[in-house]
């Protein structure tokens, strides 16, 4: 049992809970900072600063969806973008009521 780097993320009893759980993985000496192992069965995927999505993705769903149709909305976002926004705020039963539906996104 090591002891864990002053500063760590979580307090000495979470940290000694998720060691004996075999979660902590230890670098080949002191000065390394030890990583958590993340099981896909439980992984969830944590909001980044930037979500990096094409700008022009929306648009093109737009276009796939009124082929005919010139500029339906202005700014539409992609549907794969909002539904990581929604999975970052809710659990996957949860319901979404969007009072703003203007363009139906969350739809």
């Amino acid at each position: 049992m090591r002891k864990p780097a002053n500063g760590y993320r979580f307090p000495e009893a979470t940290f000694r809970e998720m060691e004996a759980k075999g979660i902590i993985l230890y670098g080949p000496d002191e000065g390394r900072i030890v990583k958590i192992k993340k099981y896909l069965d439980v992984y969830e995927d944590a909001l980044r600063r930037v979500i990096a999505l094409d700008g022009r993705l929306g648009s093109y769903e737009l276009k796939c969806l009124f082929p005919q149709a010139g500029a339906v909305f202005t700014n539409p976002k992609p549907s794969e973008l909002i539904e990581s926004l929604i999975s970052f705020a809710t659990t996957p039963d949860a319901l979404i009521l969007d009072f703003f539906a203007g363009s139906g996104s969350t739809g």
